[in-house]
């Protein structure tokens, strides 16, 4: 999934002042930057040999490369940073931190959602369990959104006009 993410949502960024030469250094570098793709798909740690090729790799690492949208990425950590900065000054400092970790190898609606009776869940061990939700990460991805959707509703009533259980929550971030 995140290499159709990487295909998808990537892209290169220039400063304003050298997008021009470095558009037409692209064009005209065109077969070198060919090569080298060449060169890395038949061996990911190969260097460069020739001054040419370095020339060609001096041009990539002037592109900045863009990834926000793809979860992991630097971009994207970094649009996870500028949002709770965002959260800060419009919200100010928040009162209380949570940290949630919902159990996935002891819940049995990981099971159920990954299509196991809970009997079956019940009946196996926390290894056969641990591979379960290794081989199952759609079934623990919704257990997750469940559990955190559950805790958001019942326990903090974002959203609702009565308090939950540590008073009004103003908003949130997650």
């Amino acid at each position: 999934m995140q290499k159709k993410e990487v295909n998808q949502q990537v892209f290169f960024c220039v400063s304003s002042f050298l997008c021009e030469s470095i558009g037409a250094q692209v064009a005209e570098h065109a077969p070198g930057l060919t090569d080298l793709i060449c060169l890395w798909e038949k061996n990911p740690a190969a260097k460069v040999s020739n001054a040419y090729q370095k020339k060609v790799l001096h041009l990539l690492n002037q592109l900045k490369l863009i990834a926000k949208e793809v979860k992991g990425s630097t971009g994207y950590k970094l649009c996870c940073r500028n949002e709770i900065c965002a959260l800060l000054k419009r919200f100010r400092t928040p009162a209380l931190f949570l940290t949630l970790n919902p159990s996935d190898f002891h819940h049995p609606l990981v099971g159920i959602l990954g299509g196991l009776l809970p009997e079956a869940w019940q009946a196996m061990s926390l290894y056969e369990r641990s591979v379960f939700v290794a081989n199952n990460p759609a079934a623990t991805a919704q257990f997750f959104h469940v559990m955190m959707t559950c805790f958001l509703q019942i326990i903090v009533q974002h959203g609702s006009d009565s308090p939950g259980l540590f008073g009004h929550s103003e908003t949130y971030y997650g």
